[in-house]
């Protein structure tokens, strides 16, 4: 068969005409209260300039709570801190020594507990006023809380101030994953995911620097209160910088923002908003078939998220909780503490502190690459490994009996900074990009915030039961989490799922979901994968479906159904098969092809050069233009592929011609 010519654009604008018919999720009185009524584009620029920029814009929410964990482990060895605000405990005299270990837990895990509480309230405000503005909300709370601790006159109103602003943490740390994923292309979302954590762990580099460089101040009060001001500047401008950048493509599709979609979606992906781009119209399909099907199954419910989606909520859930069980905020937290009492001065402390956040930075740039060209499963397994050696090492400095105090502590030290360069691009960033990738579009606000929240009750129990747990076993602590590290090897290897390369479509597909055709009720599903439906698969035309070998489709229709259907399966059954998983069988898949095809075979299609649906679409539609005879070719190859109601009664669009 001769080679089609390139491909086109779609013709009659199919896809622009079927926005149209883009179904509006079902929303509640409270929601349609506070969901925006327009959607106006401000930003000054296209492209991939505006593509970093809105990813930056997202990071920066992530470095503000990276901020607020470093920040506070320089204040607890900062003398006139701890003499203003633990006086009644027993740092009356500048130092921690005599301090109940309990009130410290106090002061640094009450921010996890609202946090916790901030990421399930976003993951329904999130669908509610969108991404961008629940960012936006996260930030003004955030500055807010920012002027309360600097202002504070007493420990009762800083741990007020630093609970509320966990709320604003909860929120940026729930939302901002979920804004990376939903823009960056399935072959960059790994990059961007780990661009956000390299601001996320440059805040918490900048917090060590900012400590370490007020230290100079004391004894003014300034030594710890300018270390809030910066925070709050960094607030300010998350805050302003959110009124100038779109909201998420698929937010806007789900949302009935359909034209403000196709635009944004262009805005992002092309330097002049071309909304007939082949990439951004290959975008819209994805995107259209995941709203239509997810909005036949109405509005996502918390149920849900532990009966239709429980795979995933585990995913979630555990990837989070072992971020956390893993030891990285026992290092963050108490890194000065540790190393002031393992025979530094104050000053030595923090400075080693700072000096820790550079190789720690350096590390979570090799996320950048190796999330997208490794995989996200295999760096998870060797960091646990890695981390779980650099653990019991630590450990071992800690309790052998060293008569010099600076080889123990610079012993200690360089441990940790090993563990924290392995966790900088392993289980640093990959819970956070995980979680956001493994759920679908409606439940994605409502998955990642059970995620988020999982993390922040398991930072909670980690910054409460650290201090107690040192002074109780001491540095035989490090080989408990060295254990979690090891359990954590485990559940990666034998229970996740590899997301990397795979768009957020196929990913849904991996873990069962079906199709976005719908035909009365019943749902189809495609890409190597059973679907049913009445009008598709009844017992008596067991046609529609297809198979396809490398790069070629080998069967169509009812051949195909003896091929590859065991015969123990339901009669109604159908199976699309990729048996390369090289090709993503397009999900047009649907009444109109069974119609077109009827146990036709298709046995020399050659696919070899499509890269989309559109590519796809356009060999198709040369094939039918050679074989004219085959019934419904007409159709096929005019670009006429609206919706059409059959004599089911059922009405199908073509999501992929």
């Amino acid at each position: 068969m001769e080679k089609p010519p390139s491909p086109t654009l779609m013709e009659n604008a199919s896809i622009r005409a079927n926005l149209e018919d883009l179904p509006i999720a079902e929303v509640s009185w409270l929601e349609s209260k506070l969901k925006p009524k327009t959607v106006h584009a401000r930003y000054p620029f296209k492209g991939k300039p505006l593509l970093w920029m809105t990813c930056a814009f997202g990071s920066l929410g992530d470095a503000l709570f990276g901020y607020d964990q470093g920040i506070v482990a320089g204040l607890l060895v900062n003398p006139v801190f701890l003499s203003r605000f633990f006086s009644e405990y027993g740092g009356a005299d500048g130092t921690s020594e005599n301090i109940d270990p309990s009130i410290t837990g106090i002061l640094v895990a009450c921010l996890q507990v609202s946090a916790a509480l901030g990421s399930l309230i976003a993951g329904s405000l999130g669908d509610m006023i969108g991404r961008k503005r629940c960012v936006r909300l996260g930030g003004f709370i955030y500055f807010a809380a920012a002027f309360i601790q600097a202002f504070a006159p007493g420990f009762n109103t800083f741990v007020a101030g630093r609970t509320l602003q966990g709320l604003g943490v909860g929120f940026l740390s729930m939302t901002v994953p979920v804004i990376q994923t939903e823009i960056a292309a399935p072959h960059r979302r790994g990059l961007m995911v780990g661009v956000e954590y390299t601001f996320l762990i440059g805040g918490y580099a900048l917090s060590t620097w900012v400590d370490f460089g007020f230290y100079y101040l004391i004894p003014k009060s300034e030594s710890w209160q300018g270390p809030y001001f910066i925070q709050m500047g960094l607030a300010f401008i998350l805050f302003s910088i959110s009124f100038i950048l779109p909201e998420t493509p698929r937010w806007l599709a789900r949302n009935g923002f359909a034209k403000e979609c196709l635009q944004t979606v262009a805005d992002l992906h092309t330097p002049d908003g071309n909304t007939q781009a082949e990439h951004v119209q290959q975008v819209m399909l994805e995107i259209k078939e995941a709203v239509c099907y997810e909005a036949s199954l109405k509005q996502s419910t918390w149920r849900e998220m532990f009966t239709r989606y429980r795979k995933r909520t585990i995913v979630g859930i555990t990837a989070q909780m072992f971020a956390q069980l893993n030891g990285i905020n026992v290092i963050s937290f108490y890194l000065p503490t540790t190393l002031a009492k393992a025979g530094m001065s104050q000053e030595k402390s923090l400075l080693y502190t700072a000096a820790n956040s550079i190789p720690y930075v350096s590390a979570t740039i090799l996320t950048w690459w190796l999330a997208d060209r490794w995989g996200r499963r295999p760096l998870l397994i060797l960091g646990g490994i890695l981390m779980a050696i650099a653990l019991c090492i630590v450990c071992a400095f800690t309790e052998a009996h060293i008569h010099n105090a600076s080889t123990r502590a610079h012993g200690i030290y360089a441990f940790v900074v090993i563990y924290n360069a392995i966790y900088g691009f392993t289980w640093g960033p990959i819970p956070w990009l995980l979680p956001a990738e493994v759920f679908p579009l409606r439940a994605r606000s409502k998955g990642m915030a059970l995620a988020t929240c999982s993390n922040w009750l398991f930072n909670f129990a980690i910054g409460m039961s650290a201090p107690d747990a040192f002074d109780g076993i001491g540095g035989y602590y490090y080989v408990i989490i060295a254990g979690f590290s090891l359990i954590s090897v485990g559940i990666a290897y034998f229970y996740y799922v590899e997301t990397a390369g795979h768009t957020l479509e196929e990913i849904a597909l991996a873990f069962g979901d079906k199709a976005r055709t719908r035909d009365n009720g019943n749902h189809g599903l495609a890409n190597g994968v059973s679907f049913t439906g009445g009008a598709l698969n009844h017992p008596s035309k067991h046609h529609g479906s297809m198979v396809v070998k490398g790069s070629q489709i080998v069967h169509v229709g009812a051949e195909t159904d003896n091929a590859v259907r065991p015969a123990k399966r339901d009669a109604t059954v159908t199976d699309v098969v990729d048996l390369q998983k090289r090709i993503a069988v397009p999900s047009f898949i649907d009444a109109h092809v069974h119609i077109l095809f009827s146990g036709h075979s298709l046995l020399k299609l050659d696919l070899e050069d499509c890269k989309s649906l559109i590519k796809i679409r356009d060999v198709i539609s040369y094939y039918a233009k050679e074989h004219s005879a085959l019934p419904g070719a007409g159709n096929l190859n005019t670009g006429n592929y609206k919706a059409r109601i059959y004599k089911s009664g059922a009405s199908h669009v073509l999501h992929g011609l």
